[in-house]
């Protein structure tokens, strides 16, 4: 370990030409890279590969419920992508987990629509709408619409503060960083690694070891509560065995979904 963060490690994450050249000597000796051009003594190629025959086959949906709803998703995501690309390029790029997240979606109708998830694709389309209505009102619900989040909704400040003394003592400072990413606007969509949807503010769970999921993800994955036990599981990336009394919800923010002026 002593020589390989001497010599390697840390010369190279600080981009070190030599560490790289030491890093190829070494691969060198135990690996072995071939390719569809080398050739064996007798001129034969060392991969004969079969020549590649591209077919292209157009099938049709099962049902016609099944082609409304792929249809349905094409409209909203080429009306989508037209808003974003009316405002500029580089809007379109900026957007890149949504967009992604979009084809992902259409992928998911073509092979049953039962794969495809209404609630998140609505919850998506829900910020959106209010992300498009704070631009353009300044205000994030219509006149009486309200959060249907639940009903002790509490502010960013206490949702920072409720973090921080629920995360664990090496993760505080990660936990503030990462509240802090969605409240000042600096992250507006993330994607959760487990679903790999784009999920807001106003639907992430943080767990106490600081790692950012959606709350339908991270339910899931804790086990039943009964009279005598919480409800707990282990954090999907980290494998950090957490409760649901622990976890931060950031929907919970009266202001959640809102850009600070």
């Amino acid at each position: 370990p002593g020589f390989w963060k001497q010599n390697i490690g840390t010369p190279y994450s600080e981009r070190n030409y030599d560490a790289l050249q030491v890093l190829r000597s070494l691969l060198s000796h135990v690996v072995v890279r071939h390719s569809k051009e080398q050739t064996l003594e007798n001129g034969k190629a060392l991969v004969s590969l079969p020549s590649r025959t591209v077919e292209t086959l157009l099938l049709p949906f099962a049902s016609e419920v099944e082609r409304k709803v792929y249809q349905d998703i094409e409209d909203r995501n080429t009306k989508r992508f037209m808003d974003l690309r009316s405002d500029s390029p580089k809007t379109v790029l900026g957007q890149y987990i949504e967009l992604n997240t979009m084809m992902f979606a259409a992928r998911q109708a073509c092979g049953h629509a039962s794969l495809v998830n209404l609630d998140k694709m609505q919850n998506l389309i829900e910020s959106i709408k209010r992300k498009e209505r704070i631009r353009t009102t300044g205000y994030a619900f219509e006149h009486g619409e309200t959060m249907d989040r639940k009903k002790n909704c509490n502010t960013r400040a206490g949702i920072i503060e409720e973090a921080i003394s629920k995360a664990r003592e090496s993760a505080k400072g990660r936990m503030r960083q990462a509240v802090l990413q969605f409240q000042e606007g600096e992250i507006e969509l993330m994607e959760c690694p487990v679903c790999l949807e784009p999920t807001g503010e106003q639907n992430i769970a943080l767990t106490p070891c600081a790692h950012k999921f959606c709350e339908e993800c991270i339910l899931n994955v804790l086990q039943s509560a009964s009279s005598s036990r919480e409800a707990k599981g282990s954090c999907p990336e980290c494998r950090d065995v957490i409760k649901r009394s622990e976890l931060t919800f950031l929907g919970d923010a009266k202001e959640a979904g809102e850009k600070i002026a």
